[in-house]
């Protein structure tokens, strides 16, 4: 495994040179950085995600993939473009366009609506890739990226995913890559991996949202049909929430985080449920 770059680490390459800045997010097997790019006299900012695995062909192959689904045209807004492929006597990695933001655990003081903003676009591009054939894998906020406007308020109408080394074309090119907080239980049961499916990005869904709302990761006994849930201790402030919120968090939560795939919704169940408590949310300011 390469070591992760110090701030003001330099590279060379050909007519390039590479600054970096600081560490945006990190994922199973990659850290992204922003670094700049020296190139014929111009400087620009740039995004370098280093991998830190050891099949470095099957990590270059990711990276084409990952460039295939862009050009998908509702995929590319949530995609950045792949600009090169770097290998250097440091590590490989894969300079991407730069947008001013920054990873979702770093976003702070966010409202529930905006929460839940963001977590409808996570699901939204999620659906894009099941359409395609495409499972994600290893989703959490610190690999999630957000964009911020010129007033740096974020944007929660588009999300993009840094570490793309974890997806997969249906569930083919195992070993997979996961992080064990965020993952489903068949990813992290070597004996259940015959079930990674579409169903192990819905689990992570809801996984996320839960964290968003409660501040903590879900438990075991939060994993089932009829399990409650502590709305009256919610991070949101569960005072606040309706009870129509709270019935549609409900369904969302009894819909996801199942031990079960067989008894977690499809993609489009759970896009309709965010949409319903985006909708209930900002009926909730309006009032």
């Amino acid at each position: 495994m390469t070591r992760e770059l110090p701030k003001g680490y330099s590279i060379a390459l050909e007519d390039k040179r590479y600054v970096i800045l600081e560490v945006l997010g990190k994922g199973a097997n990659i850290i992204a950085y922003l670094a700049t790019c020296d190139h014929q006299g111009m400087t620009s900012k740039c995004i370098l995600k280093q991998y830190q695995g050891n099949d470095i062909e099957g990590f270059i192959a990711s990276v084409r993939m990952q460039n295939e689904i862009r050009q998908i045209s509702s995929a590319a807004n949530s995609i950045p473009p792949i600009i090169h492929i770097l290998k250097t006597e440091v590590g490989v990695f894969v300079e991407t366009a730069y947008y001013n933001g920054t990873t979702l655990d770093k976003c702070r003081d966010l409202s529930l609506l905006q929460n839940m903003e963001i977590c409808l676009a996570i699901a939204r591009v999620i659906r894009q890739h099941h359409k395609a054939g495409y499972l994600c894998l290893d989703l959490k906020p610190n690999n999630i990226f957000i964009l911020k406007n010129g007033e740096e308020e974020v944007i929660t109408q588009i999300v993009q995913f840094i570490d793309f080394d974890a997806v997969r074309k249906d569930k083919t090119a195992m070993p997979y890559s996961y992080s064990r907080n965020w993952a489903s239980p068949e990813l992290r049961n070597i004996y259940a991996i015959n079930r990674v499916s579409a169903s192990t990005d819905i689990y992570a869904i809801g996984e996320i949202v839960f964290y968003l709302l409660f501040g903590r990761h879900s438990r075991d006994d939060e994993h089932r049909g009829f399990s409650k849930y502590p709305f009256d201790s919610c991070g949101q402030g569960g005072s606040i929430l309706s009870k129509d919120l709270i019935d549609l968090f409900t369904q969302l939560f009894r819909g996801t985080l199942r031990s079960s795939t067989s008894n977690r919704l499809d993609i489009d169940a759970v896009v309709g449920l965010l949409e319903d408590i985006v909708a209930e949310c900002s009926k909730n300011i309006s009032e």
